[in-house]
């Protein structure tokens, strides 16, 4: 006989029922004895069993611990009482069982599978009896998030599968999020709520800035209290070249996050481009004070100094850069430093400490045009037409081989 499958709506429904169903008589400790304690033990740790889970029940699987319906003679001899295997199987129990789910049906099952035998019909019957028809299996309706979730599942594999995905994908994709969005928004409270992140770079691949924009700042409604979409939102305007808008997505974001490095450190390189040396030097301070040990924070920071012509101060953070970027995934970040320390020593005439810090640049980059310049222009600030003439010849090696 197939699995009966049988919704509760709590545990202590569900246990209930079980102790009805295994015909246990009540257990107080009306007489205080040990053995009347000791019977209550045994039993809240069989049910205790129970309710763990499928493999966790004590009666999982009772056909098979009984194979052909032998029960050796010490069990029966000294396991008697009603929630005792052997005497639930006699009952006419293959197995008992519970679960949180069944055919996507959250809620406390109890499974129930019955032998083949006179006694086991009757328990039957009398579970048919006792449940109502709508509480069992199927009969049970689907939670109203079913269908919403099923096509949430959808749009994570179009959007996994298809790389670049299709503007028709999209589109969907798109549609059938709106609507979710619609009639169970507590669906985007985890990380579903990145769906609509996925969307936005895939319509920005494609052309679609307006689309993808519409989606990052539903994003943001989603997620009131991050600013991970206003990120996003910003570097797609600055891409465009909307930069005043790229700054209001950037600020919108501050609004919420006012700490976030990666915020602060977009306006900050944004603020630099635009000519807002104050704001960008009050973002990445914020920045720096966020994330005090990014590299790419300080370089910055440095490079806003040599702008206001503190080059000593630049070194120092340019230094302190470097220290902080030594794994091999920050080699470019390094050959930057490097070359604008050269930079900085060269605007204050330290020719032999330039020399140097351009030297170990080239060595990281040979074909970098700005440090073959600023190497050119030290070597004949120390005197050394050849070597100036040998690094401008360089220059022209490397543009005609591009």
């Amino acid at each position: 006989m197939s699995n009966l499958y049988i919704w509760f709506p709590s545990v202590t429904e569900r246990r209930n029922f079980v102790l009805k169903l295994l015909d246990v008589p009540e257990l107080t400790e009306r007489n205080g004895t040990k053995k009347r304690q000791e019977q209550l033990e045994d039993l809240t740790l069989h049910l205790d069993l129970l309710d763990a889970g499928k493999t966790k029940s004590p009666y999982y699987n009772l056909h098979k611990r009984y194979y052909f319906s032998r029960i050796p003679d010490w069990e029966l001899a000294n396991y008697k009482q009603p929630w005792d295997l052997p005497v639930v199987f006699m009952k006419g129990f293959r197995q008992l069982y519970t679960q949180n789910s069944y055919a996507f049906r959250p809620g406390k099952w109890l499974v129930l599978q019955f032998r083949g035998t006179k006694e086991a019909m009757k328990l039957y019957q009398w579970v048919v009896d006792q449940i109502p028809a709508e509480r069992m299996g199927r009969n049970v309706p689907l939670p109203e998030t079913y269908w919403p979730l099923q096509q949430v599942g959808w749009v994570k594999k179009a959007l996994v599968a298809n790389h670049p995905v299709k503007v028709a994908t999209l589109q969907k994709a798109y549609a059938i999020l709106r609507r979710v969005k619609k009639v169970s928004p507590e669906l985007f409270r985890g990380k579903n709520v990145y769906l609509w992140e996925h969307l936005a770079f895939g319509f920005d691949h494609c052309g679609w800035f307006q689309q993808a924009e519409t989606c990052l700042r539903i994003q943001a409604e989603l997620q009131p209290r991050k600013s991970d979409a206003f990120l996003n939102l910003g570097v797609f305007l600055t891409n465009r070249g909307r930069y005043q808008e790229a700054m209001a997505a950037y600020r919108a974001g501050l609004e919420r996050t006012p700490q976030c490095e990666y915020l602060n450190y977009n306006m900050a390189e944004l603020a630099t481009l635009l000519g807002r040396g104050d704001l960008a030097q009050a973002a990445i301070n914020r920045a720096i004070e966020a994330n005090p040990a990014r590299g790419l924070n300080l370089y910055v920071k440095g490079e806003l100094c040599l702008e206001k012509e503190q080059c000593e101060v630049a070194i120092e953070y340019f230094r302190h850069a470097l220290d902080l970027s030594q794994e091999e995934k920050w080699k470019s970040l390094r050959v930057d430093c490097l070359r604008s320390t050269g930079f900085a020593y060269l605007r204050l005439n330290q020719l032999e400490q330039a020399k140097e810090a351009l030297v170990e640049a080239l060595s990281g980059d040979p074909n970098c045009i700005r440090t073959h310049q600023l190497l050119a222009q030290c070597y004949k600030q120390m005197g050394d037409e050849w070597l100036s003439h040998v690094h401008l010849g360089k220059i022209k090696e490397v543009i005609n081989g591009r």
